[in-house]
């Protein structure tokens, strides 16, 4: 029997409290840098929701659940630590771009953040310009967070040789981007 969103809320709804409950106690056991149990628990009902058509049954979205939850607990590469290490990095850049003296030279500053978007600027170009092949490289590389060669290759089932020129190719294709923007 296929699963529905209605199965997904229902189990949602009866089983939030215990759910909140686990997912808490494996976060302080864990320690992670994410704090908030909710946060999973939201990102696995989203994960549910992109791969429902996976779902065998609604007996088996319980143990969906816990697998997403207690995966993205333990795991540092996971999508909710990621997205929390990069929350904190803008936290800690805006934090020192706020803290600064001002006389310590706005124009460095300036620079400094000018720098950063354009490189944030580069890295979006890429993926919108980007072929079929190379979005999967890059989808892969920064995402799946297969970032070394080996990874890569035994990821995509391909040689490392082939795995590191792809790799090589996109950072060139992403500085090459970058470089031309700064120059405008």
């Amino acid at each position: 029997m296929k699963v529905t969103k209605q199965d997904i809320d229902k189990y949602f709804s009866a089983n939030y409290n215990q759910l909140l409950n686990d997912a808490t106690n494996v976060v302080k056991y864990v320690k992670t840098q994410t704090t908030n149990p909710e946060t999973y628990l939201s990102e696995s009902y989203f994960y549910l929701m992109e791969n429902i058509d996976k779902i065998p049954s609604a007996d088996v979205i319980g143990s969906w659940v816990y697998k997403f939850c207690f995966s993205e607990i333990k795991w540092s590469n996971g999508k909710v630590n990621r997205e929390n290490k990069l929350n904190n990095i803008n936290n800690e850049f805006l934090e020192w771009f706020e803290d600064k003296d001002e006389s310590e030279g706005i124009q460095e500053k300036v620079n400094e953040h000018q720098n950063y978007i354009t490189k944030l600027a580069a890295i979006e170009i890429y993926k919108s310009e980007a072929s079929k092949v190379d979005k999967i490289v890059f989808e892969v590389y920064f995402n799946k967070n297969k970032s070394t060669v080996r990874l890569m290759a035994k990821h995509l089932n391909i040689k490392n040789t082939q795995s590191w020129l792809l790799i090589k190719k996109m950072k060139a294709d992403i500085n090459k981007i970058y470089n031309n923007l700064k120059t405008k």
